[in-house]
C-alpha cells in the first residue's frame, strides 16, 4: 500500500513528495499476473507454500479477500508491473529469507534500482514472515 501511495500522491498534481518509503516484506504483484522470476517453480511463492506463519494459500486467501475482480494487473494492485518509477523517494525493502513474499521485494527492488531510484534491500536469511528486525534509523538514512 506504500508505495501504491508513492504512485497516487506523485500524479495527484499535489506539490508535496515523500521523503523516503520504508517497505517491510512487501506484496507487490497479484499471483494471476507474475512476471517469469516470480512464475518460476523455484520462485519463493511456491518454494514456501508451506511456510509458518504465512503459506501461499494463506496469502492467496487474502487476495480472495481483497477481491480484486479483473483488476489484479492494475498499479493499485500490482506495482511490480509498473515501467517508470520517475520521482520516487529513496527505498529501504526488508524481506524475510523463508517468506513467499521474499521475492515480490526482491523483484521490486531491482526495478527500483534500474530506474535510478536509491533502494536498500536486506534479506534475512532462515527468517519466516512477520519476524521483527531491529532496524536502527542510523543503518537507513544514508542511502
Amino acid at each position: 500500500m506504500a508505495t501504491v501511495m508513492v504512485r497516487k500522491l506523485r500524479d495527484s498534481g499535489r506539490k508535496e513528495r515523500l521523503a523516503g518509503q520504508f517497505l517491510r516484506i512487501p506484496v507487490t504483484c497479484h499471483p494471476d499476473v507474475f512476471p517469469a522470476p516470480l512464475s518460476d517453480p523455484s520462485s519463493s511463492y511456491k518454494l514456501f507454500a508451506d511456510a509458518p506463519i504465512l503459506s501461499t494459500k494463506t496469502m492467496d486467501d487474502f487476495w480472495e479477500i481483497y477481491d480484486v475482480g479483473s483488476k489484479s494487473s492494475s498499479l493499485d494492485c500490482s506495482p511490480l508491473l509498473a515501467d517508470e518509477f520517475r520521482e520516487f523517494p529513496p527505498t529501504y525493502i526488508s524481506v524475510s529469507g523463508c517468506d513467499p513474499l521474499r521475492d515480490q521485494g526482491i523483484e521490486y527492488a531491482k526495478k527500483l534500482d534500474e530506474a535510478g531510484i536509491p533502494v536498500k534491500i536486506e534479506i534475512y536469511p532462515g527468517y519466516p514472515h512477520g519476524w521483527v528486525p531491529v532496524i536502527r534509523v542510523a543503518d537507513v538514512k544514508d542511502m
